[in-house]
C-alpha cells in the first residue's frame, strides 16, 4: 500500500507573535528597533535562516525568523527584559539560547561576508574624492561595546570608563561598509596595541597594500 511507503511530513508548529514585528512596524520604526531596515532582515533570513534550528526545553520549535528578531533586538538594547515584552513571551535562558545560537552561527559565516578588499579593490580615488586625502585605503578606529560578563572577568574587562566592554576594532571603506574587524580585545587595552597585533598591521608593514589607512 502507498501508506507503507509515504509518511506525511510533519510541520512545525513555531511559536509566534499574533503579530510579526515586520507587519507591526513601520520602516523607520522597525530600523529604530533593530537597527536595520527590513530590506536588510530579509536578507539575513536569507542567509543564515537555513543554519538557525531551534527548539526549547518543552519541544517547541521558534521559527529562523523570530530567533533572528530576538537576537537583533537584544543586540540593539543589551537587555533580556526588554526583548521578552516586545516579542513572544519566552524565558530568560531560552532567550540568552537563541541569541547565543544566532551570535555563533553569525559569526562562523562572517569571514565570507566581512573581509578586507583585495590590492585591486581599493579605491584610492573614492576616498580623495571624500575629503581629498591621498592614498587612503580605509578608515580605522576602535570603538567599546558594553557586555555582560561574570564578577571575575570584569575587571580585565573594565575601561578608563569604569565600563565592561569590548574594544573592539573597526575598518570601513569609502563606502561605510566594514571590511574588517577585531573584536576578541577587553576594554582595559588601548586602542595602538590592538592595532599592533592585528593581522592588518603586519599586512601593511610588509607594503602588501599600496596605501594607508586614516585614524585619529
Amino acid at each position: 500500500e502507498i501508506s507503507n511507503f509515504c509518511q506525511e511530513k510533519r510541520i512545525p508548529l513555531y511559536r509566534e507573535p499574533k503579530i510579526s514585528p515586520l507587519s507591526l512596524y513601520s520602516d523607520n520604526e522597525f530600523r529604530q528597533r533593530y537597527r536595520m531596515s527590513k530590506n536588510a532582515f530579509e536578507k539575513m533570513c536569507s542567509l543564515f535562516g537555513k543554519y538557525l534550528t531551534f527548539i526549547d526545553n518543552r519541544g517547541n520549535p521558534t521559527s529562523p525568523e523570530m530567533q533572528l528578531l530576538i537576537a537583533f533586538r537584544f543586540y540593539a538594547t543589551g537587555d533580556f527584559q526588554t526583548v521578552d515584552g516586545d516579542l513572544i513571551g519566552l524565558s530568560q535562558p531560552t532567550i540568552s539560547r537563541i541569541v547565543s545560537k544566532v551570535s555563533e552561527v553569525i559569526a562562523a559565516k562572517s569571514k565570507e561576508y566581512i573581509k578586507f578588499p583585495s590590492i585591486s579593490e581599493c579605491s584610492k580615488e573614492a576616498f580623495y574624492k571624500i575629503a581629498g586625502f591621498p592614498g587612503v585605503i580605509g578608515v580605522i578606529d576602535c570603538t567599546h561595546i558594553e557586555v555582560k560578563v561574570s564578577k571575575e572577568h570584569q575587571e580585565r574587562l573594565r575601561n578608563r570608563k569604569n565600563k565592561i566592554t569590548l574594544n573592539v576594532q573597526v575598518i570601513v571603506g569609502a563606502d561605510r561598509r566594514f571590511t574588517n574587524l577585531v573584536v576578541r580585545w577587553p576594554g582595559s587595552v588601548h586602542d595602538s596595541r590592538i592595532f599592533r597585533r592585528s593581522s592588518i598591521c603586519s599586512e601593511l608593514k610588509a607594503n602588501r597594500y599600496n596605501g594607508h589607512l586614516l585614524g585619529d
